[in-house]
């Protein structure tokens, strides 16, 4: 059994924009964001650890919806919807994002976050997850 952790496609529509499609559950504080980070596969017969792409998608957007907000054991008060706190089920369809938009280029959606998360901690193996992958830095 194998485990799908992205359902996400992305299409190059000409060379201006990407098409993104797909749905994800538990995507953490997405009812609060501006702004996601989205991991779409755009070449699925490359290795794996470059089939992926990601994408920073502007919020709010027509192709972007939240299906629902998921309970989760974390405690919720009266702020929690302006906190960020909690859980959702995303719905991407049809979301058109401009290929500036688009973090490392194509097939190293593995390294866009690797990079962030790394920025100042190049020789910690705890951020370093690309190699785990099978990725090359």
């Amino acid at each position: 059994m194998q485990l799908q952790v992205v359902t996400f496609s992305a299409v190059k529509d000409g060379n201006e924009n990407y098409v993104l499609n797909g749905e994800k559950w538990f995507s953490s504080a997405a009812s609060s964001a501006d702004i996601a980070l989205v991991m779409a596969k755009t070449d699925p017969d490359a290795p794996r650890h470059q089939q992926f792409s990601t994408f920073l998608v502007e919020l709010p957007n027509p192709g972007y919806r939240i299906k629902r907000d998921i309970p989760t054991m974390a405690a919720e008060g009266p702020l929690s919807h302006i906190m960020g706190g909690g859980h959702a089920e995303i719905e991407i369809k049809d979301l058109v994002v401009p290929a500036e938009n688009l973090l490392g280029g194509e097939g190293q959606g593995v390294r866009a976050p690797d990079t962030a998360a790394r920025s100042g901690h190049d020789d910690d193996p705890a951020v370093d997850y690309s190699h785990a992958l099978g990725s090359s830095t």
